[in-house]
């Protein structure tokens, strides 16, 4: 992961991780998927609501790579440790993005995305625990109709 990734460690939620295990690997990854998807579809759209916005301007050459707000998009990451479960908001061809964050040698930082990061926490987490307990819940019902009645 870069050096100014973000991300969140959900402490104390054993029971929901061992009710995740005992279910079906694809089960349990699709359950998986949807929790961490979803709060990252809800932070780009805060961040493009967000984002600084500037009108008139082209790079040298005017090539035009279109507004930093235009550009957020969640991207799929490759997991390098098994079992885990990773989705980046990526600034795409707005590279300048980065910039302002972090700085250059040259400008100071304008940091526009950690400050909504950090006010969406709390809500992204409860997204996160209510997106898994609700597809924990939704495949226990399934397993619960489909075992013969005895």
């Amino acid at each position: 992961m870069p050096k100014s990734a973000i991300t969140f460690d959900v402490k104390g939620l054993k029971e929901l991780d061992t009710q995740l295990r005992q279910l079906d690997g694809k089960v349990a990854t699709r359950i998986g998927r949807k929790a961490v998807r979803d709060p990252a579809n809800l932070l780009r759209t805060v961040l493009s609501l967000t984002a600084p916005y500037r009108t008139g301007r082209r790079l040298k050459g005017g090539q035009d790579w279109g507004h930093l707000r235009d550009n957020l998009k969640v991207v799929s990451v490759k997991a390098r440790k098994r079992g885990l479960i990773l989705y980046r908001v990526s600034t795409g061809d707005a590279f300048w993005g980065n910039f302002l964050e972090l700085g250059t040698v040259a400008m100071s930082p304008r940091p526009w995305m950690r400050p909504q990061v950090d006010a969406l926490t709390p809500e992204i987490v409860t997204m996160q625990i209510d997106t898994l307990r609700l597809g924990i819940t939704r495949e226990a019902k399934k397993a619960a109709r489909a075992a013969p009645m005895q």
